[in-house]
Order: structure tokens, then sequence, then C-alpha cells
């Protein structure tokens, strides 16, 4: 039978904290990496498997932050409102989405190939 009570004992576990953080910030540096490296790649199949590295590992963020929050705070103190935490997401979508239309621009029509190539 499952126990309900979701707090183990941090004798068991070692270090638990330690290691949802290395386990976090490892995955967002891959997460980085594999944004940055497609930049100019050899090959179309290198630039899919980076992009699909980040759809990998991205998601995996949310739940590793919400894990540290309950091995970090007290039960009693976990939950309530999430107010802030969504304006800040929304400020930071809108300051994305404004980056993204400033930044990146059009390089024009995509040149034809040859008919004999």
């Amino acid at each position: 039978m499952v126990s309900q009570d979701l707090h183990f004992d941090p004798d068991q576990l070692g270090n638990s904290v330690l290691s949802r953080n290395i386990a976090l910030s490892g995955g967002l540096l891959l997460v980085a990496v594999s944004v940055i490296l497609p930049r100019r790649p050899p090959r179309p199949g290198a630039a899919i498997a980076l992009m699909a590295c980040v759809n990998l590992l991205l998601p995996m963020a949310p739940q590793n932050c919400r894990v540290l929050i309950q091995e970090i705070e007290p039960t009693s103190q976990v939950g309530g409102g999430y107010t802030a935490s969504f304006v800040l997401a929304g400020v930071l979508a809108v300051a994305g989405a404004l980056a993204v239309r400033l930044v990146v621009r059009s390089a024009g029509p995509i040149a034809k190939a040859p008919a004999g190539a």
C-alpha cells in the first residue's frame, strides 16, 4: 500500500535538494546549448535533433521547480496564490514576443534551385 505522506525522511534520500538542483540546472543548460547550436547547422537533421532535445528537456523544468518548492518549504506554506507568478510569466512572454519582432528580420525571398541541380 502506498503511503499518503509524500514527504520522505531526508536521511533515506541523501541530498535530494542538491540532486533536483543539478537536474534542473543541468537540463536548462542543455536546453540553452541546444538552442544556440543550430544557428548554422551542417545538416537540417542536426537542427531537428537539437530542437527535439529542447522539446524533451524543457518541460521538465516546471516539475523540478515545483518539487524543489515542496522539499524546501514546510507543507503548510506550499500552495496559495500564484498571481505574481502568472503576471511575471505574462510579462516575460510579451517581452519575448517583442524581442522576436524587433530582432528577427526577413532575409527576403528564398532563391529557387536551378532546374538541372
